[in-house]
């Protein structure tokens, strides 16, 4: 089961797009404290539909829950090097207050 729970810092926030069906998306970064740390993990997310137009008025260092499934990809530069990425594909954002 591929599932991912976050509760986090909105840290960067993209601006809205759409995928070639219209559909909207918005890129965001969360910023996850890790227990054995002081120093956040960075989690590049995505999310889809009527989330990605609210958050669009959303502001940085506000408290969120994300929940969604891990995407990773890889790829091969041009130097023959791959290079590996993994974001949140997010299904709900909530604020936490």
């Amino acid at each position: 089961m591929n599932v991912v729970a976050l509760t986090g810092e909105l840290k960067n926030i993209g601006e809205i797009k759409q995928k070639p069906d219209g559909t909207p998306l918005i890129r965001f970064e969360v910023g996850v404290m890790n227990k054995s740390e002081s120093i956040p993990d960075f989690v590049d997310c995505v999310v889809y539909g009527r989330t990605a137009e609210r958050m669009q008025e959303w502001e940085r260092g506000i408290k969120i829950s994300v929940k969604g499934r891990l995407h990773l990809q890889s790829d091969i530069n041009t130097d023959g090097t791959r290079r590996k990425s993994a974001e949140v594909i997010a299904e709900a954002v909530e604020l936490i207050k």
